[in-house]
């Protein structure tokens, strides 16, 4: 099983086998772009481990995705706890502000300036 956060769940007797999953962070549409990841890892897993079947995923299913889908699938594996997805998805956000100088990647991560490393550059360590 590869979230750990529904592997606990079941473990602990949080949820019943036959019963429904409560997932509160996760949409209809982000919860099939994860399926569609744990599909293709338990292909390549099947597979001998092969990566070409990750990087297809990856290229198809990650590559051109909105900002917002991205943000949303970063949530939704961090939260599900699905280590694979969340490792592509920080690359996703990587390649997204790789080559940018600062007030770029602000903009790109929606972060405002943090003023106090203006007069206090000791805060910001």
């Amino acid at each position: 099983m590869q979230s750990l956060t529904i592997k606990h769940m079941l473990i602990e007797g949080h949820v019943d086998i036959d019963g429904a999953i409560p997932l509160p962070h996760v949409t209809s549409k982000i919860l099939a772009k994860v399926i569609d990841y744990c599909q293709a890892e338990a292909d390549a897993d099947a597979g001998g481990g092969d990566e070409d079947v990750m990087k297809a995923w990856e290229m198809s299913d990650l590559a051109g995705v909105g900002e917002d889908t991205l943000w949303d699938l970063l949530l939704a594996a961090n939260y599900l706890e699905i280590e694979g997805l969340l490792d592509l998805a920080y690359e996703a956000v990587e390649e997204m502000v790789k080559g940018r100088i600062d007030p770029e990647i602000r903009m790109v991560l929606n972060l405002r300036e943090d003023h106090r490393c203006w007069h206090k550059p000791w805060a910001c360590i």
